[in-house]
Order: C-alpha cells, then sequence, then structure tokens
C-alpha cells in the first residue's frame, strides 16, 4: 500500500488512496488465482475506465466541434420565473410589542 501511495508523487495520500486500494483489490493474485474483490464480492470489480466506449476509428473530431457548435447555438435560455414582489408577507402584530426576536 505504502509504495502504490508513493508511486503516486503526491503529499496528500488521502486523495489518492481510494484508487490505490482499487487497484490493490483488482490486480489477480497468482497464488489464489483470483483478486481479492472476487474473493469478497464473488465476481470481478467494474473498473472505471471499462464503463467508457471506445472512440470509433472513423471519429472525425472537427466534425463533431462543429456539431456541438451547432446544437449549443440552437439552446435558448429558461423563461424566467414570475416572482410576484406585489404580494404582501405576513408580519404578526405581536412582533411589534415583543422585546426579543
Amino acid at each position: 500500500l505504502k509504495a502504490s501511495l508513493k508511486a503516486h508523487l503526491t503529499d496528500r495520500w488521502t486523495e489518492v488512496l481510494p484508487s490505490a486500494l482499487l487497484g490493490m483489490r483488482s490486480a489477480f493474485r497468482e497464488s489464489i488465482k483470483a483478486t481479492t474483490a472476487e474473493l469478497v464480492y464473488g465476481t470481478a470489480l467494474k473498473l472505471p475506465g471499462e464503463f467508457l466506449m471506445p472512440t470509433p476509428k472513423d471519429f472525425n473530431a472537427s466534425e463533431f466541434v462543429q456539431r456541438l457548435k451547432e446544437n449549443m447555438a440552437k439552446l435558448s435560455p429558461s423563461p424566467t420565473k414570475n416572482h410576484d414582489t406585489k404580494s404582501r408577507t405576513f408580519i404578526s402584530t405581536a412582533l411589534k410589542s415583543c422585546k426579543q426576536v
């Protein structure tokens, strides 16, 4: 654990502790032929990188940026709410004569 934390080259070990522990728990151990997470949970952990889809080979970044700009230009702000300032707020008459509030 200590070596894993030092590998991140930061003094704020508490910020990298979760990822260091995740790495240790998802690492395959030859001696037990499994990961420690598999022993505890009965299945392999789903690592953050597995949630991301790979970029298609025909991905055109400039075309994507152009479409994004066009879609963002089509957005319009939401209409504002009407907060009626003319309505009166209830204030108890007892507040006029009380010594403390």
